[in-house]
């Protein structure tokens, strides 16, 4: 719960872009949310409540692997969105009415934007999903190839397990790990690459890594398993050496 005011603003959207992080939630999916939560607060400032300091607003996070749903309440004036026009957009500056567009921002950047008037007040839930932080390809030679985007945190490594799982399934040969969209990885996530790596040796196959970016690279280093993982500039030149290592 916080007051009405245009000053504690900034401390919502820094609290539901760090809950978007934890949903594994990108940086960019983060920016939405920021500049959702940023609007919505404002609009109940000047229009539920007319002005700063004459009522509060309550702030609930959701968060779930790849999604964030926030729900904003407050006790001011009923909202109906449906009596707000949309803005016109591509007009001459001097024509364009700026009426509309915090509402018309919250749609563009959430994926579900819904409004609720009850005896309580207010109520506005918006939701926020990831696009999916894993993706896999399989090589002609039959490697795999997993690219993993975002924060490989707690939230995103059981995507990354289930992909992994898979490929061993399937009796993959060997397993191209392409980090070059990850921002973050966790001990969780470093665990899970390890565990399928000793199973892929231990079937006479492998695991590297490919495009590592300097703050994950440190991680690895960190920790030492820059000495036991191969690392490639980019996963072309990985599925490369796996494919000229079968060649043999």
């Amino acid at each position: 719960m916080i007051p009405a005011r245009y000053a504690a603003v900034a401390g919502v959207c820094a609290f539901c872009s760090s809950a978007a992080g934890d949903a594994g939630l990108s940086e960019h999916a983060a920016f939405h949310v920021q500049m959702a939560v940023d609007e919505a607060c404002t609009n109940i400032i000047e229009h539920a409540y007319g002005d700063e300091g004459r009522g509060e607003i309550s702030v609930l996070c959701r968060v779930e692997p790849g999604q964030l749903t926030i729900v904003l309440r407050d006790q001011g004036e009923p909202f109906d969105p449906t009596t707000v026009p949309l803005p016109k957009l591509g007009m001459l500056l001097d024509d364009t009415e700026v009426g509309g567009l915090g509402l018309y921002f919250m749609r563009q950047v959430m994926d579900e934007v819904r409004f609720r008037f009850d005896a309580e007040g207010n109520e506005l839930t918006m939701v926020k999903r990831g696009a999916s932080a894993v993706r896999t390809s399989v090589a002609p030679t039959g490697a795999w190839l997993i690219q993993a985007a975002g924060r490989l945190d707690a939230a995103a490594v059981p995507e990354l397990e289930k992909a992994f799982r898979e490929a061993i399934a399937r009796e993959a040969p060997s397993i191209v790990v392409d980090l070059g969209e990850a921002s973050y990885i966790s001990s969780s996530g470093l665990k899970t690459i390890v565990s399928t790596w000793r199973v892929l040796r231990a079937r006479g196959g492998d695991l590297v890594l490919a495009a590592l970016g300097p703050r994950l690279l440190e991680i690895f280093e960190m920790v030492g398993f820059t000495q036991i993982l191969k690392i490639y500039p980019t996963a072309n030149e990985a599925l490369g050496a796996l494919a000229e290592r079968c060649a043999e």
